[in-house]
């Protein structure tokens, strides 16, 4: 204690020069801390980034061309056209497996599946697609043709009875040379209905004689080579009814058909999906948990049978977390997402039929037991191609093991709603470069990172100024104690001579010399590191300002239920806008850790100087003299 106090004693004696090196040294472990903990700061950031944000691509095929496709129209009594967007030949996923794409999940076209559960009560709207769609025998009240004819419904095949003993009007409309029915005889048809009536002078009908169209049944069956295998099925528009008609083959076909028209109401899409990250309206939060937990990755991974169920189907069904339900499918859809079939407020826009080539209807391919692991909700519409209805069962792709290329319902060109990957985190721009070398015109790429790129220049710009802090600090720490190195020990080689003359030891005299330059130094780094962490604050804060940017696809992962935030670390300010938050807590490590390694830098190069003395002679140090 005398050593150190005698050490500050003969430094004071050039009160100046000590000052300025207490001063110097508090501003550069200022300088150092400050680097250090923003340093940190990036480096925790970007790891809780990289978990929390999620860049997701997805494909589509450009329509190159257009045609002109004519129908009859037996109100206008002339043919009209209209404009059918065309595709050439459909582009296989594969050319986005080029060299150098980096995916951590690779593009794939994948499908909805449609289940069938008659033991299920819908909590949906049915009316729309089973209200206005009949199979019905009609019997004729004069002969003529369907251009409009008005009829009797004598019997209806199927579970909508409510045209039942009504005169209604039927029209071949598309077709500019209709059948001619006879009147008594009795035909079975499937129409649709009612539209705008007109009869066959083109005057309207009154809205309850509204026309009800004769409707092709064909089946839209695809096969795994995205050929349309139903398009040479038999079209069926109508069919006389005579004793033992039901038992010819055309009979039967109309007893199959009768019997679809109960199942629409009793078909629930269900959603295979690689992780939750894959659906928008997720990442968005206009979709959230209300009850259990997500489906975890190696639940993904492995196919496990567990299933997340919209909340409204979960609660007219009295089913609650932990309770199993039975998925029999019996179709898949490659032509759109789900949502553009089955719709957020119950209707239904139904493009496929129920039954295949061979107007069989189809049969379950997969029929598995899922444990309901989470329930969902969603507050509103979202009919893009990325969205969902809010009527989906979600499970893991992976859990469906069963072939469905026989019960492909409906197949089309690579969409935003069928066709999607995963990339790394702030790698949109070298891809899209690598992409466009490619050379393909007809792919159209989007990528959704829920503004990454954004937060992740944020990140760049306090990475720079840690950098340059942090190098700054140590570079100027370093010359400080290089320059007052020499001024308080290389220039007091005779007092080291003296005492080493006097009977010191080396030891002693190094404890004498050095003792109260540590005193200074540790006084020094202990206001500049508290200094530099005080200040981190306000520093983190002005290189991270609020940005605002797409939040597509931003969340944070785990349970995602109402009210929760993307993270503890993240606050949502306006709509669109994350902003950065800090807690001091987060940089006392960091802190003690910048501010150890500059105190035992400055102590190592101090004393390389007090070696440098004490191997030099006294008897030379005394004949030298002090400058």
């Amino acid at each position: 204690m005398s050593m150190c106090r005698n050490s500050l004693k003969q430094m004071l004696r050039t009160p100046v020069k000590t000052i300025l090196f207490l001063a110097l040294i508090t501003a550069s472990a200022i300088l150092v801390v400050l680097g250090t903990n923003l340093f940190f700061l990036n480096h925790r950031d970007m790891e809780k980034f990289e978990k929390m944000f999620t860049t997701i691509g997805v494909a589509e095929q450009i329509s190159k061309e257009s045609e002109l496709i004519g129908s009859w129209d037996a109100e206008l009594d002339t043919e009209y056209y209209y404009s059918k967007s065309g595709y050439g030949e459909w582009i296989d996923p594969s050319v986005l497996e080029f060299q150098g794409a980096d995916y951590l999940v690779k593009p794939e076209k994948m499908p909805w599946f449609v289940a069938y559960m008659p033991e299920i009560e819908s909590p949906y709207l049915t009316e729309g697609f089973e209200d206005q769609s009949f199979l019905v025998e009609v019997t004729p009240l004069e002969t003529g043709e369907m251009a409009p004819l008005p009829v009797k419904v004598t019997k209806v095949l199927g579970e909508n009875q409510k045209l039942l003993g009504k005169t209604i009007w039927v029209c071949d409309h598309n077709n500019p040379k209709p059948d001619i029915l006879d009147a008594g005889e009795t035909y079975v048809m499937y129409i649709q209905g009612p539209g705008t009536g007109h009869d066959k002078n083109g005057r309207y009908l009154n809205a309850e004689q509204g026309e009800y169209y004769l409707s092709k049944q064909q089946s839209t069956q695809y096969n795994s080579k995205g050929k349309c295998i139903g398009e040479s099925a038999e079209e069926h528009l109508f069919d006389e009814v005579t004793t033992g008609f039901y038992e010819t083959d055309r009979g039967k076909y109309w007893i199959e058909l009768a019997k679809t028209s109960g199942m629409w109401k009793n078909l629930y899409p269900v959603y295979p999906v690689k992780s939750l990250d894959f659906i928008l309206p997720f990442q968005e939060k206009t979709a959230y948990l209300t009850d259990g937990r997500e489906i975890t990755k190696n639940e993904y991974e492995k196919g496990k049978d567990v299933c997340i169920l919209p909340e409204d189907l979960a609660v007219k069904n009295n089913l609650k977390v932990g309770n199993k339900i039975e998925l029999p499918l019996i179709g898949a859809d490659y032509k759109e997402g789900p949502n553009q079939t089955f719709r957020h407020n119950g209707g239904s826009g139904f493009d496929f039929t129920l039954m295949n080539a061979e107007w069989e209807i189809y049969e379950p391919f997969d029929t598995n037991e899922y444990e309901i692991v989470g329930l969902y909700r969603m507050e509103k519409a979202d009919d893009s191609d990325m969205g969902i209805s809010g009527r989906e069962i979600i499970i893991p792709y992976a859990s469906v093991t069963n072939s469905w290329e026989n019960n492909i319902l409906q197949d089309g060109p690579m969409n935003a709603g069928t066709t999607r990957f995963q990339i790394p985190n702030g790698t949109i721009d070298s891809f899209l470069k690598q992409w466009n070398e490619q050379g393909i015109k007809d792919v159209e790429i989007t990528f959704y990172d829920g503004g990454y790129s954004e937060l992740q220049d944020s990140i760049q710009n306090r990475k720079f100024m840690a950098y340059v802090l942090l190098i700054g600090g140590s570079v100027t720490a370093m010359l400080i104690m290089l320059l007052f190195g020499h001024l308080f020990i290389s220039k007091q080689e005779q007092r080291t001579a003296i005492e080493r003359s006097l009977g010191m030891s080396r030891r002693q005299c190094m404890s004498s010399m050095l003792s109260g330059i540590a005193a200074l130094l540790c006084v020094g780094v202990i206001l500049g590191s508290t200094g530099g962490w005080k200040l981190t604050e306000y520093a983190a804060t002005q290189t991270s300002k609020a940005e605002k940017f797409d939040t597509t696809y931003t969340a944070g992962k785990g349970n995602m239920l109402k009210g929760q935030t993307a993270s503890q670390e993240m606050e949502k300010g306006t709509e669109g806008e994350m902003v950065l938050t800090y807690d001091t807590k987060d940089t006392i490590a960091s802190t003690v850790i910048g501010g150890g390694v500059l105190l035992l830098s400055s102590f190592g190069i101090v004393s390389i100087y007090m070696r440098q003395n004490l191997k030099k002679e006294p008897i030379r140090l005394l004949t030298g003299s002090e400058e």
